[in-house]
């Protein structure tokens, strides 16, 4: 029996329309980028991506679909389509030519897959293709989607679904689109479109307002689609977005949010001049890596070198960005949104970016996986941006069917992977001229890792924050100019240098038979020597003119300190210029050659500051030994001279105002002290309840406030004779006389703690004053302290303090106690408890009265300087002058 051999055939049913269209292609920006892509493929200088009809629409009402359907409409001009092109390859399914024509019109191409036909079914509904040849007809294809989206038929194929396609006139073209006629290119309108891109909503500050975040999220994807540094040379490509509807919401709006524009990709431009940037290429034959690190727009070395580790690369460049404060607020002024919110490292294919690549959240090469395992070593994609160009004609990066990343195969590990991969090849270097190098660029003592995330921590720099953010407030002002000098850091840029300089081997870390060529900033060498030599000159002088103060330790050690740091640099530059087998730059070798010609002058320099030192030095030594004779005969002297003053010191005090005792008072003295100190406070009392009197009107007040008030003031002159009489001469004391107050008011308060020793009330004196002779009335110093002791009795005190010092030709005495303090109603006006008849105790108000009234004729005051000042209660500051 012979065996019958039937041929069968795959069959394409009509929802393999869906699978490879809205299905596959998932992400709305995804599809309108690969359409903008193929615009770019047809040599289009510029595509517009115009939408309609969002606020208002036929769309739920019409079953079909109208010129008041929503719509997206994508415009170019490239060479456009004929009848062959349309049936041929737009209609035929998963081809593409692409995939075989790397090249055309001096652009790289950026479709392959033969996709981007149903990145239109994601979009909308209904399709209206019109396209044009140059010299040729106008053609409009029609796609109705919905017809393709038939469940339940096993036998309907995707090829038996009709679609329209026919010639039209200039005049219907124009009446179908709304457009002028164009020599070539097309036209693609998309209706009844699936997803909602504004949506009408309410606020707290606003009634209604139109959420455009869609589009805004779709114009930051078309900014970043294309690398602005990439394959563009030759020919330009320019993208227009365009919603009128949504004119007056784009007034209100900043340029980077306003919906009509030009899409201009401005993420990295003047980056290199405000940030740190590493550039690493390998060239297009695979066998040579140039590395390049550039700093605030200054290139510190570049690098070549043999490509051994990365063989299955070829035309692949990382730019990287280490953005510190200072360049993440530039960023935000520049973009609109802080870099933190923009993403990190981009991956860009032929001029084209590979999304999700780098948006924020994608970690695709695990950096901040890698930054919690080193948090003070590593970066991570809070503080780097940056790219990965590749420029693939040979296919080596397959991108995705779905548009989505690209197949990881051998190449793809190779640029990635983190331990051998090229990508951490070069961020390895950038990491250690960030962390060892520039130390973070730290604003701060404390602030490593990310600075403006410790700022806040640095209890020594509290001004900080508010100059960053005053910073910040300048550079997103209108008239603002760049200028590094507004920028401070904790370290200057020599220090930075020096350190630079003394690790670039172990930055650049290649075996030096890799080495192909080595340029280091000849201004970079120049400069730190220059810098070197003035810095040892002013510390050289500065050291002679601080000998007179200085130890001969100290000297020594900041001559070794400047020697030290003198031969740091040079061995730094030693080490550089000795490297094994190392072919130096001719620029850089020249800048050694003049750096060794400063530092031999430098060395001179140092040798004759180091003599004249040694002399000076001498000098001080001989000076000082004449002035240690003369100063021990000095002292000599005056220790005898001191010895005899003690002496009369000793004699003075014996005779001085409380040396005598009670004791020695006859039975009558003592007798008229016992009557008058316990009857005065009954002719007080009997005053005080009068004078309460006059103040309630009771009685005529003015003149008999004034009578009382001498009669007060006799009262407590013979209350004080009182406690006086047994301590001195009366009759002496009552005038005026040259008086050593320091003395007298220390011994007065002393006594009054004896004379009062049953009181619940006790007087500490603090004497920090020497002595200080005036011509005073002894009874009356006596009353002022009398008053304020009886004042602090009233208010419930129980500890008086008095502080005594010298203040310039001034004598302060400070009264405080622990009582109540001033009350509440005086607060606003305390000079009123001096006034006659007012008091902030339960008293008559003459005490402290009297006390400013004989003060003031002293030529002396009295002054309440608050509560809680010494204790809790009132302060009183008087102050005495000379010869008062």
């Amino acid at each position: 029996m012979v065996e019958e051999v039937i041929i069968k055939h795959f069959k394409t049913n009509v929802l393999l329309k869906s699978i490879i269209g809205k299905e596959l292609i998932n992400d709305d920006n995804i599809a309108l980028l690969e359409l903008v892509k193929n615009a770019y493929d047809a040599n289009s200088k510029e595509v517009n991506v115009t939408f309609k009809n969002l606020k208002s629409n036929d769309d739920l009402t019409n079953s079909f679909y109208s010129d008041k359907s929503s719509k997206i409409i994508i415009q170019d001009f490239g060479i456009g389509m004929n009848e062959s092109d349309l049936e041929d390859k737009w209609l035929n399914i998963a081809y593409s030519e692409k995939k075989n024509k790397k090249v055309e019109f001096n652009r790289i191409l950026a479709g392959a897959k033969g996709v981007g036909r149903f990145s239109c079914d994601r979009l909308g509904e209904y399709l209206d293709i019109y396209t044009k040849k140059k010299n040729g007809n106008i053609l409009h294809l029609f796609v109705n989607w919905k017809s393709f989206e038939i469940e339940n038929r096993q036998d309907l194929e995707i090829q038996k679904i009709d679609i329209e396609q026919k010639f039209i006139s200039a005049k219907d073209f124009k009446k179908m689109t709304g457009f002028d006629v164009f020599e070539n290119g097309t036209i693609l309108k998309i209706s009844k479109l699936r997803s909602s891109w504004a949506n009408e909503e309410k606020s707290n500050k606003v009634d209604k307002f139109w959420n455009t975040n869609r589009i805004l999220d779709l114009k930051k994807s078309l900014e970043k689609l294309i690398n602005p540094n990439q394959s563009f040379n030759k020919s330009s490509f320019s993208i227009h977005l365009f919603a009128d509807e949504f004119k007056e919401e784009d007034k209100k709006q900043p340029e980077f949010n306003k919906i009509n524009s030009e899409i201009k990709n401005k993420v990295f431009e003047k980056l290199e001049y405000t940030s740190t940037c590493i550039t690493s290429l390998i060239d297009d034959t695979g066998k040579i890596i140039t590395t390049t690190i550039t700093d605030k727009g200054r290139d510190i070395f570049i690098l070549q070198e043999k490509n051994i580790l990365f063989p299955f690369l070829k035309n692949v460049n990382i730019v990287l960005y280490y953005l510190n404060t200072y360049s993440k607020i530039y960023f935000a002024r520049q973009t609109g949104i802080r870099s933190v919110d923009f993403g990190s490292v981009y991956l860009f294919i032929n001029g084209f970016r590979i999304p999700p690549y780098g948006d924020f959240g994608d970690d695709w090469l695990g950096l901040e996986i890698r930054k919690g395992q080193g948090y003070a070593r590593f970066l991570g994609t809070r503080e780097l941006i940056g790219r990965i160009e590749i420029k693939d004609n040979h296919n080596q990066f397959q991108i995705v069917s779905s548009r989505e990343g690209v197949v990881k195969d051998k190449n793809y590990n190779q640029l990635t992977e983190s331990k051998n991969g090229f990508f951490y090849y070069t961020l390895k270097r950038l990491e250690k001229y960030v962390v060892d190098g520039l130390d973070w660029d730290r604003l701060t003592k404390k602030a490593k890792k990310e600075p403006e995330h410790r700022i806040e921590e640095d209890s020594e720099s509290p001004n900080l924050k508010n100059y960053i953010a005053e910073f910040e407030k300048k550079v997103n002002s209108k008239n603002w100019k760049f200028s590094p000098d507004d920028e401070k850091y904790f370290e200057n840029q020599q220090t930075k240098n020096r350190r630079i300089l003394s690790i670039i081997d172990n930055i650049i870390d290649v075996k030096a038979e890799n080495i192909i060529d080595l340029y280091i900033n000849e201004e970079l060498i120049v400069e730190l020597v220059k810098e070197e030599k003035e810095k040892a000159q002013e510390s050289f002088q500065k050291i002679i003119s601080d000998i007179p103060e200085l130890s001969e330790e100290q000297i020594s050690a900041l001559v070794g300190k400047i020697k030290k740091s003198r031969e740091e640099l040079e061995n730094s530059l030693n080490k550089i210029e000795s490297y094994p087998n190392l072919k130096i730059n001719k620029d850089t070798s020249e800048a050694f050659k003049s750096s060794q010609k400063i530092l031999f002058s430098s060395e001179k320099d140092f040798d004759k500051n180091e003599s004249l030192i040694n002399k000076l030095l001498q000098q001080k030594e001989e000076a000082e030994r004449k002035q240690k004779f003369e100063e021990d005969a000095r002292l000599r002297v005056e220790e005898e001279k001191r010895k005899l003053e003690e002496l009369l010191e000793d004699e003075k005090k014996k005779n001085t105002f409380l040396l005598a005792t009670s004791k020695s008072l006859d039975r009558e003295a003592l007798g008229l002290y016992h009557h008058i100190h316990h009857e005065t406070p009954k002719i007080d009392g009997e005053i005080d309840m009068l004078i309460t009197k006059i103040n309630n009107d009771d009685i005529k007040k003015k003149d008999i406030l004034n009578r009382l008030f001498k009669v007060k003031l006799y009262t407590n002159k013979i209350s004080t004779i009182g406690k006086l009489i047994t301590r001195s001469n009366f009759n002496e004391q009552a005038k005026k006389q040259k008086l050593n107050l320091v003395a007298y008011v220390a011994q007065y308060m002393g006594a009054y703690n004896e004379i009062n020793s049953n009181s619940e009330l006790s007087i500490t004196v603090r004497n920090n004053a020497k002595s200080f002779d005036t011509k005073v009335s002894a009874i009356e110093i006596a009353i002022v302290f009398d008053n304020l002791i009886h004042n602090s009795f009233k208010a419930n005190s129980k500890k008086v303090i008095v502080e005594i010092k010298n203040v310039k030709d001034r004598l302060i005495v400070l009264f405080a106690d622990d009582g109540k303090g001033l009350l509440k109603r005086f607060k606003d006006n305390p000079e009123s408890i001096f006034e006659l008849g007012i008091t902030s105790t339960d008293g008559s108000g003459i005490g402290l009265y009297t006390a400013r009234d004989l003060l003031t004729k002293m030529k002396s005051s009295i002054e309440y300087i608050g509560d809680g000042n010494i204790l809790k209660g009132a302060t009183f500051k008087i102050t005495f002058t000379k010869d008062a």
